[in-house]
């Protein structure tokens, strides 16, 4: 399916865009492991990743997803959005929120200069 040539099919079709979220939490690209293993613990951090600040957590899930709005200097509407509705459904199923539930600390995966050649 072409969806770089027809890309309204992802808003359109519900099972496409369904697809397109898995594939999205599901799949490790550009130098950046995926939310799920960063999720299920299965990610481990480098030293690169250490240094950058990008520790196990959802803010580093928030750094996969949409890099851009990490290592700012203050907290974006986006990453505030995510950040609510992670901690409600975290308390809806009164898990704990974990560490590291943002990425303002953290080095954008895209700014990072480790990953140029990624």
């Amino acid at each position: 399916m072409d969806l770089l040539n027809n890309p309204d099919l992802v808003e359109n079709d519900p099972v496409i865009s369904f697809k397109t979220a898995i594939w999205l939490w599901m799949t490790p690209r550009a130098g950046r492991p995926s939310s799920h293993d960063v999720m299920i613990g299965k990610w481990v951090p480098s030293e690169i990743d250490i240094e950058a600040g990008r520790l196990p957590g959802f803010g580093t899930t928030i750094n996969v997803i949409t890099p851009t709005q990490c290592g700012r200097p203050y907290p974006d509407w986006w990453s505030e959005t995510a950040i609510g509705y992670y901690k409600r459904y975290c308390d809806i199923y009164r898990i704990d929120y974990g560490d590291n539930i943002d990425c303002y600390n953290q080095r954008s995966y895209r700014l990072d200069p480790n990953l140029a050649s990624i």
